[in-house]
């Protein structure tokens, strides 16, 4: 099965679908059959990662809210989780500035995020 990302025409993803083999012999055949079966016009092939182990060929899953940058080829999330963080250029993710800090032995709600943010 392949995995395709619906894209708005600003090329966020709006959803993912699966498809048969067979109907997504290239991407570009993916990509008509897609189009005639949901009338959308808008789709880009997304992947977990490849069953040799090779790195996601673009970069990430397609998530909902995630942007296709066509110019890189690959799919990236639009805003960081938190304000300081910043994007990793080549996994395209969004990373904290800092790592942070160890966790303290006691309880989980002793960590204090705004230290390390």
């Amino acid at each position: 099965m392949a995995r395709f990302a619906k894209l708005d025409a600003s090329n966020i993803v709006m959803d993912t679908v699966l498809l048969l083999d067979e109907l997504a012999t290239t991407e570009a055949k993916a990509i008509e059959n897609l189009r005639k079966m949901y009338g959308w016009e808008y789709w880009a092939q997304t992947y977990y990662g490849t069953e040799d182990g090779d790195p996601n060929p673009r970069k990430n899953f397609a998530l909902v809210g995630y942007l296709y940058d066509e110019a890189l080829d690959a799919f990236k999330p639009v805003n960081p989780p938190y304000p300081s963080w910043v994007r990793n250029e080549t996994t395209l993710l969004f990373e904290a500035p800092t790592p942070p800090g160890p966790m303290p032995d006691t309880h989980e709600d002793d960590y204090d995020r705004d230290l390390y943010t």
